[in-house]
């Protein structure tokens, strides 16, 4: 494709002062010829227009293309009137010369002019090479009526000067495409060739032109070499970032496999820095007021020593980790030496790059993840995004241990207080019904009998109630405070093998509290399958809501009747 002359432009504007250029375009394809892209030239026009005057006196030289826009002429406020918006062409100003030298057939005529009609016009067609029938310019002279009577012999020798020079006009410019773009761009081609067939150590073509052929020739030469450079750390690349992206899915399945906050920093800080190779990893977490960043996890005997010294850093003083808190972005120091912010400490003395990623979900800044390492440039931008996303995991990590830690706070507060209110509770009834004295009963498979004394193995140790069968009670000596993991089946032990026992105890709890122990047992030695024991600590489930329901019964009606009590008082001391 090769273009009409016209101004160059650039971003939209024309430039100054003006630049007159035809644009050649070529399609490039692969070794396979497949279309691989278009290269597209801008070519200076000025080289071969500026050919088209003459020095004789009252003589004029204009070169139009199709359409009558002046490409060239003596006054040049008539030039490339489409892209000026003047609206002046050949045809506006020459209408008639126009008609005929625009519509003829024959080129290299001589006429008189219709338009001026004391000059004589000449002219002929031009095209560039390999353009013809495509782009068509036409060269135009015009001489005074005088010169060309009074010089009627040199006529003919004026038309062959015409025409020879609108030849060396053609020839010339063939000569400069071939020489400064047919040429470059072939061998640009040709190297093209090459590199997409996969050769990209092909040799480069060289060139010192500084125009557009010499600046295609160095963005060509750029893109190469960058390709050299891709190619040969792709692989690598490749490999470092998918690494870092597996490993930041493994901190977020070790994350979410650890509720407490208190197990979960330390195994976090040390998974990082072994992942990752690094110095050293710690976790600070800002304090209510976020004045202080508190240590809260370090990696080896530094991170021990810091939690030790109860290590913090003041928001206010300068530091990565303050500027991070402050910021709410990610700091990067890729080398210590030279970074004003980076704050020594004695205990790393090898750390040579550093980052500090904000920990923050949901808007909340809860802490500071800081990394170090002995290399510089070990932190840059492009793994930044890696440590940021995992940043983010561990963020929101933190935030759901932080508040599983304060409801099993508040969980064991609830059940501390339940089981102190249900012994309280029962103290009191069993307090009331026994008068300090044992309560339980024994049940020999026939009918259950009031115990009267503690049941004693053959060992000696006390029981709270026995028989063939079944039979629960209730002892003090227990324990009023006993926790509910420390009520477990207990087979009582009895003279005879190690794993053969006549009793086992089961106790009885409510609300996480014993009230009373099931004792169970045979006449002979024997081994307590795991089913008989589920079975006894279900009967003891139903035992203990039985009880505490006529626990509830009990009282009721001890209340009603010391109501009805005091009602009949009343009555009594109002009639008197």
């Amino acid at each position: 494709y090769i273009s009409p002359v016209n101004l160059n432009r650039e971003r939209g504007q024309i430039e100054e002062p003006f630049k007159p250029v035809i644009r050649y375009a070529t399609p490039v394809f692969d070794g396979s010829g497949e279309f691989g892209g278009m290269v597209v030239l801008n070519v200076l026009a000025e080289s071969f227009l500026s050919l088209a005057q003459t020095d004789a006196s009252g003589e004029e030289v204009y070169l139009v293309d199709s359409e009558g826009t002046y490409l060239a002429a003596p006054d040049s406020s008539l030039l490339f009137a489409p892209d000026l918006g003047t609206g002046t062409t050949y045809m506006s100003r020459n209408p008639q010369d126009a008609e005929q030298i625009m519509t003829a057939s024959n080129p290299d005529v001589l006429f008189g002019s219709a338009d001026n009609p004391n000059t004589f016009t000449s002219y002929t067609r031009v095209s560039p090479p390999d353009a013809e029938g495509v782009i068509q310019w036409t060269l135009i002279h015009q001489q005074p009526l005088a010169n060309v009577l009074g010089q009627v012999a040199q006529q003919a020798l004026t038309s062959i000067i015409i025409a020879v020079v609108a030849l060396a006009i053609a020839l010339v410019f063939a000569l400069y495409i071939s020489n400064t773009i047919t040429r470059p761009i072939g061998n640009l081609a040709n190297v093209a060739d090459r590199i997409a067939a996969g050769n990209l150590n092909a040799d480069l073509p060289q060139t010192s032109n500084n125009d557009e052929i010499g600046q295609l020739a160095n963005a060509f030469q750029n893109m190469v070499q960058q390709l050299r450079q891709s190619y040969g750390t792709l692989e690598e690349r490749v490999e470092n970032r998918t690494g870092d992206l597996v490993a930041s899915m493994e901190i977020g399945r070790l994350a979410t496999n650890i509720y407490s906050s208190e197990e979960l920093m330390p195994r976090l800080t040390e998974f990082i820095r072994q992942r990752f190779d690094l110095y050293y990893t710690q976790i600070y977490m800002l304090d209510d007021a976020q004045r202080y960043a508190i240590l809260r996890a370090g990696t080896g005997d530094v991170g021990r020593e810091l939690l030790q010294n109860e290590h913090r850093l003041d928001m206010s003083e300068t530091s990565i980790v303050a500027q991070a808190v402050r910021s709410g972005n990610p700091v990067l120091v890729s080398d210590t030496r030279v970074s004003d912010i980076h704050k020594e400490n004695p205990l790393l003395p090898d750390t040579r790059s550093e980052i500090a990623i904000p920990l923050i979900v949901g808007g909340e800044m809860l802490g500071v993840l800081d990394m170090q390492a002995v290399e510089p440039q070990k932190f840059n931008q492009e793994n930044m995004t890696v440590f940021q996303a995992m940043a983010n995991q561990i963020a929101a990590s933190l935030r759901g241990a932080r508040a599983f830690d304060e409801a099993q706070a508040a969980t064991e507060r609830a059940e501390r207080i339940n089981q102190r209110l249900t012994a309280n509770t029962w103290e009191d009834y069993l307090g009331s019904l026994n008068q300090g004295q044992r309560l339980g009963y024994i049940y020999d498979l026939e009918a259950p009998k009031p115990l009267d004394e503690p049941l004693k193995p053959r060992n000696g140790n006390a029981a709270n109630g026995h028989s063939n069968g079944h039979s629960n009670g209730h002892s003090k000596s227990q324990g009023a405070d006993e926790t509910i993991a420390d009520r477990q089946a207990i087979q009582m032990p009895d003279e005879g093998k190690d794993n053969l026992r006549k009793y086992f105890s089961q106790p009885i709890a409510l609300r996480g509290q014993q009230i009373g122990s099931l004792v169970v047992g045979e006449d002979d030695e024997r081994e307590w399958t795991d089913e008989e024991i589920r079975l006894v600590q279900a009967v003891a489930e139903r035992v203990a809501d039985a009880t505490e329901q006529f626990r509830a019964f009990d009282q009721v009606q001890k209340a009603q009747a010391e109501r009805e009590r005091l009602f009949s008082t009343s009555i009594d001391l109002l009639g008197s």
